[in-house]
Parts: structure tokens; C-alpha cells; sequence
């Protein structure tokens, strides 16, 4: 299990088929409305979970969560996993960042304390980092304000034309 980098209280790591359950957990989280817009459906059994985890850890995509192949599994140090961070590379100096954390999580600063540790792993390495929300997911944009990141631009993907996100990158 390779991990991408630590914080105070999280490991950002590879995903593991032990972490079914907690994925599932997850999908069934009230901020899906918004990741409904990447093409993400709600993920309806365990096993559902443990098929779209194998295949992140091989890299692939999966038609339940479509659009990024990079998944990691955001976990307490307990090993609890409470969330994902997915990575798209958006230009040839940047990655594009996606985030999912678990309803019992919200208002612990994870997000912050994670996006905060994405920022400073990617600086380290030269590369940009660059976040999109959904218009209207207010609490996403404040964790990226708060972890730095600032306002740039409303946009629309190409994979995604009927979707209008707000840009923050650092």
C-alpha cells in the first residue's frame, strides 16, 4: 500500500479491498448531489464498492465513478477511511483535485487539513494544484479559500458541458 503523503490526523493512501464498507459508507454521504454532476451514481452494494476499488487500484476507471482514474483513500491514522481525493492531470504543471468526505466528517477540518497537505506535497514537487466545484457547493469552495486557494474563474470541462464549476488553484 503505497501512501501519497500524511498529515497531523490523515494518511492519504492507496485504496484497499478492506476498504469496501467505508466506501460504501460514503456513497451514501448527502453531498453526492454535488459529485452526482461529475458523473459519479450512487454506489448501491458492497460489492458494487469492491469492484470500483479494484479497478483504482489498477488504475482504471469505473462506470459507477467515471471521471478520474486516480483515486486515493483519505483514512485517520486509526485507519478509518472518511473520505477520497482524486487527481486528473489538467495541464502539463497542474493536477485538478476532487474531493468526497463522509457526512459524520464534516466540520472537523479534514478537508482543509487534507487539501492544505495536497497543496504543500504538490508544491514540493514543482506542480500546481488546481480544484473545481460544482456552482453552488459552498462548503468545497470555503475549505479551498481557507487552504489558500483562490478564486480564478468559472469554467466548464469538456467531458462535463453541462455542468458550470467555479476554479481555485494556488
Amino acid at each position: 500500500m503505497k501512501t501519497l503523503f500524511e498529515t497531523k490526523r490523515l494518511k492519504i493512501r492507496d485504496w484497499q479491498k478492506g476498504d469496501a464498507a467505508d466506501l460504501f459508507e460514503l456513497s451514501n454521504t448527502d453531498i453526492y448531489e454535488f459529485i452526482e454532476a461529475y458523473g459519479w451514481k450512487p454506489i448501491k452494494t458492497k460489492k458494487d464498492a469492491e469492484a470500483i476499488i479494484e479497478a483504482w487500484t489498477k488504475g482504471e476507471k469505473h462506470p459507477l465513478c467515471p471521471s478520474q482514474k486516480l483515486q486515493y483513500a483519505i483514512a485517520l491514522k486509526t485507519g478509518k477511511v472518511i473520505g477520497t481525493l482524486g487527481l486528473s492531470e489538467r495541464e502539463s504543471d497542474a493536477i485538478q483535485v476532487g474531493f468526497i468526505f463522509n457526512s459524520n466528517s464534516k466540520g472537523k477540518g479534514y478537508a482543509t487539513e487534507m487539501l492544505i497537505g495536497l497543496i504543500a506535497h504538490n508544491d514540493a514537487r514543482g506542480i500546481k494544484t488546481v480544484a473545481y466545484t460544482s456552482e453552488g457547493n459552498h462548503a468545497a469552495a470555503r475549505v479551498m479559500e481557507k487552504s489558500g486557494m483562490k478564486y480564478q474563474c468559472e469554467d466548464r470541462l469538456p467531458d462535463m458541458p453541462f455542468v458550470r464549476f467555479v476554479v481555485y488553484s494556488v
